[in-house]
């Protein structure tokens, strides 16, 4: 469903060089390289009282929240990015405010 929406907006858009992929983060990507990687993955504490608040309080918490502060996710594909990134290539995904440190970090310590 979330492969064939993002197509429609490829369409609409007449973008001609893109490959929609859906996947449970890099699994269905073994061996593939790419120019760039866009993600939004969970990256909310558990604990985070934004939670019990507004229009997220209706959404499936497995797309919100990530153990470890909300990082885990975060961490996972920056480090597996490395072997799924041409050389030069882009890795951009969302974080809290409040990661802005603990995410470059990531990115430091991942090389």
């Amino acid at each position: 469903m979330l492969s064939l929406l993002a197509q429609r907006n490829a369409q609409h858009l007449a973008i001609k060089n893109i490959r929609i992929l859906q996947s449970d983060w890099f699994s269905a990507l073994a061996g593939q390289q790419f120019t760039m990687i866009v993600s939004n993955p969970p990256y909310i504490d558990e604990q985070d009282p934004h939670l019990q608040q507004g229009d997220v309080r209706f959404e499936p918490l497995t797309a919100m929240v990530a153990a470890d502060s909300g990082m885990a996710d975060i961490v996972h594909i920056i480090e597996q990015s490395r072997n799924a990134l041409v050389s030069g290539g882009f890795l951009l995904l969302e974080h809290g405010w409040q990661q802005g440190e603990a995410v470059r970090q990531a990115f430091i310590l991942a090389g």
